[in-house]
């Protein structure tokens, strides 16, 4: 009788073994086609376009694109141009035809369903780190929160000035900002804390993201946001679950001021 669990545990073994050698197998293909994807977006529109078209057609779904290949690529994209392997005008270029992705199929990507729908009435903001170039990652971040019925207002290049105006005048739970460089980091801790100041929600959330969240894991804390999120998946995860807990803290607190007032009346 002793043979059947030693036999078992060896299957289960070698399942998990063939298990992460599939996962690694497919880590490496996706890498590969993120490095395709970026070298085809500097070479032209249509380049860039028919290597989409051809993993759609074996497949894919735009979920694992989006978070696998086309993230990655811009990554990769923007790493050549700080190594100096490519120039600014060939970068800038490279991006534009990854945002045309976004734009092309987003009729497609909003018609899916993740399996998730937030709860009526869920509204964000999302900008750019002021003077940031790109915006790749704030478009697919707000595709995201879309298909998921959030409303959002998103302007990657939106001033400190428009955002002050805009998030006193309407009322939103969450706050999104992609940073992209250390520049001004400063500036934009100062910022938050004006937003807080003119939120009409005076429980807004704050959540940052983008690519200095890989060079400080500890961004949130340094700039004063609530939390931080690294991909876009994960980032409405997270926010829908901090804006749950921030409903239910207030209807909590509101129930102890009834219950307060009622012991005094």
């Amino acid at each position: 009788m002793a043979i059947v669990p030693a036999i078992t545990e060896w299957v289960v073994d070698r399942l998990m073994s063939e298990h992460q050698q599939f996962v690694q197998q497919q880590d490496l293909a996706l890498r590969g086609h993120a490095l395709q994807l970026a070298l085809a977006c500097l070479q032209g529109r249509e380049q860039t376009r028919a290597c989409f078209q051809a993993w759609l057609a074996q497949g894919m779904a735009l979920d694992t694109l989006y978070l696998q290949v086309l993230a990655p690529a811009a990554r990769l994209v923007g790493q050549w141009w700080q190594a100096d392997s490519v120039d600014f005008a060939h970068c800038t270029v490279g991006h534009s035809h990854l945002q045309d992705l976004l734009v092309e199929f987003s009729p497609q990507f909003l018609a899916q369903s993740s399996g998730y729908a937030a709860p009526a009435g869920h509204r964000a903001l999302m900008m750019g780190q002021p003077n940031a170039q790109h915006a790749l990652g704030l478009m697919m971040l707000a595709e995201f929160f879309r298909r998921d019925g959030w409303s959002v207002t998103s302007a990657s290049q939106m001033g400190r000035f428009e955002a002050l105006s805009t998030i006193g005048n309407e009322a939103f739970d969450l706050v999104a900002i992609s940073v992209s460089t250390q520049r001004e980091l400063p500036a934009l801790t100062k910022h938050i804390v004006q937003l807080r100041q003119r939120s009409l929600n005076p429980r807004v959330l704050i959540m940052v993201g983008g690519p200095m969240l890989a060079q400080d894991p500890h961004l949130a804390a340094t700039l004063g946001a609530d939390f931080s999120s690294g991909s876009a998946d994960q980032a409405l995860r997270d926010a829908a679950q901090q804006v749950r807990m921030r409903r239910e803290q207030q209807v909590t607190q509101a129930r102890a001021r009834d219950v307060s007032c009622g012991q005094f009346s």
